[in-house]
């Protein structure tokens, strides 16, 4: 029987000349497979078109393509191609925690707790050289200290009210049920990428002007 190594293009051989181990390799493909399951993760969060909730997988392109596309609203400071990666990984967790809706208060008690053990499980899949860099990815966005992560977590609040107001059909809605709540979620884009700030004051003010807000949960 061949080793699975041997399938492996060329492009993929090691400084030294040899292709990966077998082992790591067969790790990579038992995590690539596993995250497969982030497809079956459902958020609260409509498609556009209001048919269905997205999921999380879908989620995890769409801020990634976000940060690329918004990069000049990114401080100077800030290294996009690294908030990307940490947008690229940080829901993973939710094949274990689920997502946990954003005004779920209940739900946030133990959110932490729950998402660190899905990350040292879905991680631990991988090489472990691999393996700590995905979970220091994770929790360098979860902690929001880095210019990288304040910018990748802006986005990620930026995606679903981006949705949220422009659905097809122009019956939009937010579920916040007051300015406070609505402001307090949005708040890491004022910090984060000022220059779009005006853009979501503009669409607060609107929602709470014309009674786009309260929209029942689920």
């Amino acid at each position: 029987m061949s080793d699975p190594a041997d399938q492996l293009p060329s492009a993929d051989r090691s400084e030294a000349g040899q292709l990966p181990s077998a082992d790591r390799f067969a790790q990579q493909l038992e995590f690539i497979a596993a995250v497969d399951k982030l497809k079956n993760v459902l958020r609260v969060s409509l498609i556009t078109d209001g048919s269905r909730a997205e999921n999380s997988a879908e989620h995890s392109w769409h801020v990634a393509l976000m940060a690329m596309l918004l990069r000049e609203h990114a401080p100077a400071d800030v290294d996009v191609l690294h908030a990307i990666r940490l947008l690229l990984v940080h829901d993973i967790v939710e094949i274990d925690a689920g997502d946990t809706y954003c005004y779920d208060t209940d739900g946030y008690v133990d959110k932490l707790e729950r998402e660190r053990q899905a990350a040292i499980r879905l991680f631990g899949m991988l090489p472990d050289d691999q393996s700590s860099e995905c979970l220091a990815l994770w929790e360098e966005f979860e902690a929001m200290r880095t210019p990288a992560s304040a910018f990748a977590n802006a986005i990620d609040r930026l995606q679903p009210f981006i949705l949220g107001r422009h659905r097809d059909d122009g019956d939009w809605k937010f579920r916040a049920r007051t300015r406070e709540q609505i402001m307090e979620r949005m708040a890491p884009v004022r910090e984060a990428a000022p220059s779009l700030w005006p853009y979501v004051m503009g669409v607060i003010e609107d929602a709470f002007a014309n009674g786009r807000y309260g929209a029942p949960y689920p």
